[in-house]
């Protein structure tokens, strides 16, 4: 739980540093970053690091397509080792991000919205222990966990200038929408559960509780979603 609040802490300050540099946007027009159309701004996003259940090294690039239209997409490399998450201890572990995003940016400036994609990919393994699975509470050994999310959002954002250098933004963003969990068990030595005194357990089927991390009950759920983004690019050429 202390990994929980202190990540929604850090979600809730780069909200509203999101909401104040958008307040201030227009009162910065005259330092507004170029918008020359073919250009290449290269970017990492710090916030990624700060993922208490999967963090990754995220870096991207966006494309300008015009003064008010771009494309960019990034990559979340795993990274291990970093002293927290309620995942870092999974046996074999491993994961991927990807995101993608189209912006359209209003009047050329620095202000922009956009629609934004992200896929997540995870494997891990668990020991042993019970699930309802397949319409069938079962009791395994081992098994294999695979995890997929895929996710839609709309965002609003703005660009603002860092360092007094044409060349570096400081991009941040807020958005909402829904994602897609689907988690599946690759069973080993399964067999059906024989609950003690023919009392079966309902708490894998009918329980109740409130998901504070990433999702592992097995089968697909859609829920809403929100995310903060903060980006720190710099762009490629003149």
């Amino acid at each position: 739980m202390t990994h929980f609040v202190a990540s929604q802490r850090s979600w809730l300050l780069a909200a509203v540093a999101t909401v104040g540099l958008i307040g201030q946007a227009q009162a910065q027009a005259e330092h507004r970053p170029a918008a020359t159309p073919g250009t290449i701004t290269v970017k990492l996003m710090p916030l990624a690091l700060a993922d208490p259940w999967a963090p990754t090294f995220r870096f991207g690039a966006e494309y300008r397509l015009s003064p008010t239209w771009g494309v960019e997409a990034s990559y979340g490399l795993q990274v291990r080792n970093l002293g927290w998450g309620g995942t870092e201890s999974l046996a074999n572990n491993r994961y991927r991000k990807l995101h993608s995003e189209a912006r359209y940016y209003f009047g050329g400036g620095p202000l922009y919205t956009a629609l934004a994609g992200f896929v997540v990919s995870q494997r891990y393994d668990i020991g042993g222990g019970t699930l309802f699975q397949n319409a069938q509470q079962w009791q395994y050994s081992s098994a294999q966990v695979n995890r997929s999310v895929q996710a839609g959002l709309m965002k609003v954002g703005v660009v603002t200038p860092l360092f007094d250098d044409p060349h570096w933004r400081l991009d941040v963003a807020v958005g909402l929408g829904v994602r897609r969990v689907n988690v599946d068990y690759d069973l080993r030595e399964a067999q059906p559960y024989q609950p003690l005194y023919g009392i079966m357990d309902c708490e894998p089927v009918c329980g109740f509780g409130v998901e504070v991390g990433p999702r592992t009950t097995p089968g697909t759920t859609t829920r809403p979603t929100v995310a903060v983004d903060v980006r720190i690019g710099y762009q490629l050429g003149r």
